[in-house]
């Protein structure tokens, strides 16, 4: 097990190594009555995920507006986030100000949304692909925010997995698992089962072009971010970005092959 997930973050080394500090322009919006203290809390969370974000997945070609919620007496720090895509580009935070900053960095809901608006919205049919993808990069992403250590992010992930993997013991494909899934609301199963399309890329593009699914997204943000808008046009794209076949080929398989041959437990690594 070890020796498959370690390909996943070989990547964010490889990531760290070859590119330089990026930066994400946005600005915050405050819905509701935020004290100084609790405001420049906010910020300071906010400030870490986006570099971060930034950091894994390149400077984004358009500002990112974060719009927060106040949401008091809630079980954690963010209640409810969703992302925008309706012109512009950003993410609606319900959060209880009161928990402390290191309580909002331990949060993976941050960097999923603002990780989920580096590829296009490719409408609800396919909320298993932009969910999974978001599922896949949260944890990575707090690895680089010194949030988690990489035991702790590999062993998060193979958590989520052992709980979802029964889902997929059949020979109906992947696609059609996860839309069954969704329409019975079990989200998180839909999403790390979407997620595993994203660990076998990785995986492959790591071992047949020695590059990792990161830096195939961050030369994405510069040359079609802006204008794909559906499915079929990011797969293409990211194939042409990577030089490869690899999204087509495990895309189609997701799509033709048996769920169970494909997901596993360690399927995620």
């Amino acid at each position: 097990m070890k020796y498959f997930l370690n390909f996943l973050f070989i990547g964010v080394l490889l990531l760290q190594s070859m590119e330089p500090e990026a930066a994400i322009n946005y600005r915050i919006v405050w819905k509701e009555n935020f004290t100084e203290s609790e405001k420049t809390k906010v910020e300071s969370w906010l400030s870490t995920c986006t570099q971060a974000v930034s950091t894994c997945l390149g400077d984004y070609p358009f500002e990112v507006t974060y719009y927060m919620h106040r949401r008091e007496n809630a079980s954690e720090p963010v209640q409810w986030a969703n992302t925008i895509r309706n012109g512009e580009q950003g993410v609606e935070f319900y959060i209880d100000p009161t928990f402390d900053l290191k309580d909002f960095l331990d949060d993976w809901t941050a960097p999923h949304e603002i990780a989920n608006l580096s590829i296009p919205y490719v409408g609800k049919e396919n909320m298993w692909f932009s969910e999974g993808y978001a599922s896949y990069m949260q944890y990575l992403i707090m690895v680089e925010m010194d949030v988690l250590e990489q035991d702790e992010a590999e062993e998060r992930m193979q958590e989520r997995m052992n709980k979802i993997v029964g889902k997929y013991n059949t020979t109906e494909d992947v696609v059609s698992v996860n839309r069954a899934l969704i329409a019975k609301h079990n989200y998180p199963a839909a999403y790390w089962g979407g997620a595993c399309y994203f660990a076998h890329v990785n995986k492959a593009l790591l071992t047949e072009k020695g590059v990792s699914l990161m830096q195939v997204i961050q030369g994405y943000q510069s040359s079609n971010r802006l204008s794909d808008a559906s499915l079929e046009e990011v797969i293409s794209s990211l194939d042409i970005q990577s030089g490869t076949r690899l999204f087509r080929k495990w895309y189609e398989l997701f799509l033709n092959a048996p769920s169970k041959d494909l997901i596993n437990r360690k399927s995620i690594q």
